[in-house]
């Protein structure tokens, strides 16, 4: 035994440390992980995105959405199905006109959701306004640009719910309250639940009179609000406030309360049935 080799030997043993051929000297490479499931608190494996409405190539502005399905094996990769969509006069939420699949690393940690694909990249952080997880942030594509996104697990809900006997808004612990949702959300999936919408342009600028149909609008603040060359048809406004609202070359529909405030002009009411048009 050379000098060298006895003095790494010793140096070895007075360490503790394991020689080179120990396999617990150089365990394998883990795959990734965050501290948890990225849909840990859900019973979704099925997380989905949308951007805010963009000019793109079209006539009419265009949002990507995003279907991340994490599978049981791998939640952290998965395939994920990217398209770019508009809003159509059928009552189809979104209608994809370009679709694709692309393999994206899925992260979270410290609220911190982020993707990384061959051509895309979002960044996104959790609205802790909501209990459920919802992310917001942007999202960049190599073709499309950089844009505002939002994220949420299939069965997100978020937190105040529309109670018919108070006739207000409140969550579990009986506070009243409204939910701050980001509007992609609400044009995909039309939960606009409670939510808060005063002052906003609900069609973004979709206007090639998209029709959003069936949208649940109970106990919705929409004062201020526009609707232009769109319309919202048979939906839920029971408790919603539409003083101020809006609207023009657009169709207003849908069952209401006695605590429900429509707009002075152009509305009718039949029953617990509400028609608008201007």
């Amino acid at each position: 035994m050379t000098r060298h080799t006895l003095f790494l030997a010793l140096a070895l043993l007075a360490s503790g440390c394991t020689t080179p051929d120990d396999p617990a000297a150089s365990p394998p490479p883990e795959t990734p992980t965050s501290p948890e499931r990225p849909n840990a608190g859900t019973n979704s494996d099925l997380l989905r995105c949308s951007t805010a409405a963009f000019a793109g190539d079209e006539v009419w502005p265009v949002a990507l959405r995003i279907a991340f399905d994490m599978e049981e094996d791998n939640p952290y990769m998965a395939p994920m199905t990217l398209g770019a969509a508009q809003p159509d006069q059928e009552g189809v939420v979104a209608a994809p006109f370009a679709s694709w699949e692309e393999q994206a690393y899925l992260s979270i940690m410290d609220d911190d959701l982020v993707f990384d694909g061959p051509d895309l990249t979002v960044r996104t952080q959790r609205d802790v306004r909501f209990s459920a997880p919802m992310y917001v942030g942007t999202l960049e594509h190599a073709e499309y640009g950089e844009h505002a996104v939002a994220c949420w697990f299939d069965d997100f809900e978020a937190d105040f719910r529309y109670d018919p006997e108070s006739q207000i808004c409140v969550d579990a612990d009986s506070t009243w309250g409204w939910n701050p949702y980001p509007l992609p959300y609400t044009r995909d999936t039309l939960d606009g639940h409670c939510g808060l919408f005063e002052g906003v342009m609900l069609n973004e600028d979709f206007l090639g009179y998209p029709t959003w149909l069936g949208m649940d609008l109970r106990g919705a603040q929409m004062q201020g609000s526009q609707l232009f060359f769109a319309n919202i048809l048979d939906a839920q406004w029971e408790g919603a406030n539409l003083t101020g609202m809006e609207f023009g070359y657009a169709f207003l529909t849908g069952s209401v309360d006695d605590a429900t405030t429509w707009p002075e002009e152009n509305c009718e009411l039949d029953d617990d049935w509400l028609d608008c048009v201007r």
